[in-house]
């Protein structure tokens, strides 16, 4: 027996589900049923006379197209799937994407692998987020997405483009900051300082009232977010080292000290370039945060992230380019790999 659902086309049981299971791929009619504790798959059938199965086939599409055109209620929700080719195009449009994108600390940026649900990143557990893997693995895919969630979260979006510029697409989109050099990147934290010291305020009065870190979370959650991208962290952390502006010392500030202000950084780094920044102050700092993901695979050659629940003879296998890894300290549900799909430029990509 199909669950009983209610006048839309759905059973509260099934809307709240998240399945564990998919049913047959490439078998036309074949989907999924609860029925008691169980979900089980099923097989549809349309009974109709045909003089072969061509013109059976044609039948069942036209009458197919009928009903959906006479239908005028809520369609059913289809079973979650991950397609061939994943595009954001078609992931945006996604009403689990809308629904989480809309919630104040969600960063919906994929899907979840294990069962093809959106996967959106936790804003509570992160502050400084790293895109790793080796070269041509997907991580500035991976940053891109997380540039399209936070445009369409409709928050304050910087990126600071070395000058390959990787992202230089986004010089042009509306609501982007888009810097190259160290004097934008003075003038740009010239002004955002004062706001963050006002956060800061507000975050110390709720202290010393005794209030504890979900609740001063919570209330910073209310905040407008702002996101700042660094597709080349490695140019970015050479760049404050060597400026006459003397902006590293505000950094190890800010990063050492500015979480659970609605602020966050996401910086990409190959695992090849890793050695150019290691034992600097500031990347110890921001890479002291342990969050991010891995892509490509061969976990083993990541000393950063940590990935301990992979069993040993997994860990130098490959990934296809876009499905990564989440480290120890994302690791929450069902699945660790996410699928990015793939963002095309809005001009040049």
């Amino acid at each position: 027996a199909i669950q009983q659902t209610d006048k839309f086309g759905y059973s509260d049981i099934l809307r709240s589900m998240k399945f564990d299971v998919l049913p047959e791929t490439g078998v036309k009619g074949r989907g999924l049923a609860y029925y008691g504790s169980q979900i089980l798959e099923f097989q549809t059938a349309l009974a109709l006379e045909a003089k072969d199965d061509y013109q059976r086939l044609t039948q069942i599409q036209e009458m197919c197209k009928k009903m959906c055109l006479d239908y005028i209620g809520r369609k059913a929700r289809p079973i979650p799937q991950i397609p061939e080719k994943p595009v954001w195009s078609e992931f945006v449009a996604l009403d689990e994407m809308g629904l989480l994108a809309s919630q104040a600390g969600m960063l919906p940026i994929g899907y979840n692998a294990a069962n093809a649900s959106v996967y959106a990143l936790n804003l509570r557990r992160i502050y400084c987020f790293l895109f790793m893997g080796a070269h041509h693995t997907g991580k500035k895919n991976g940053m891109r997405a997380a540039i399209e969630s936070a445009l369409f979260k409709q928050a304050r979006v910087c990126v600071i483009d070395s000058p390959v510029g990787a992202l230089k697409a986004y010089q042009q989109r509306d609501g982007v900051d888009y810097l190259q050099n160290d004097e934008e990147i003075f003038r740009y934290f010239q002004i955002l300082i004062p706001e963050l010291t006002r956060r800061k305020q507000i975050r110390l009065e709720m202290l010393s009232q005794d209030y504890d870190d979900n609740e001063i979370c919570d209330r910073m959650l209310q905040e407008k977010p702002i996101f700042v991208f660094l597709p080349d962290l490695v140019w970015f952390i050479q760049l404050l080292q060597t400026s006459d502006l003397g902006m590293e010392k505000t950094f190890l500030n800010i990063i050492g000290k500015g979480s659970m202000h609605n602020l966050y950084f996401f910086g990409v780094l190959s695992v090849e370039d890793r050695t150019q920044v290691s034992g600097t102050e500031l990347f110890n700092l921001f890479s002291g945060y342990k969050t991010g993901i891995h892509f490509g695979g061969k976990v083993d050659e990541n000393r950063v992230l940590g990935f301990d629940y992979v069993p040993f003879r997994e860990q130098s296998l490959a990934l296809k380019p876009g499905i990564g890894m989440l480290p120890d300290t994302l690791l929450e549900g069902d699945g660790s790999k996410v699928v990015i799909p793939l963002v095309r430029g809005k001009k040049n990509d």
